[in-house]
């Protein structure tokens, strides 16, 4: 059976070493996301932001949050006048 794009996209990260993916689920995502929880290698964890993911890879990755709480409340702020 071929495999689709977002199977062979999920099987390449994981050939690459990548354990997990800091993101928001959404529409275009749907693929990807199932063919990450069919695979079972690679753990898909939840945000609410892009920031918030970005942090959190970054934090895992260091093991150190990047991030002062008035950066992000500044940020926050920035977003809700948006």
């Amino acid at each position: 059976m071929a495999r689709t794009v977002a199977e062979q996209f999920v099987a390449t990260l994981a050939a690459a070493g990548i354990k997990r993916i800091y993101g928001i689920v959404g529409d275009s995502l749907n693929d990807l996301t199932d063919a990450l929880r069919r695979q079972g290698h690679i753990e898909w964890v939840h945000v609410r932001h892009e920031e918030v993911a970005a942090f959190a890879a970054g934090a895992h990755l260091t093991g150190v949050f990047d991030g002062r709480a008035e950066d992000l409340i500044d940020r926050a702020r920035t977003n809700l006048r948006a």
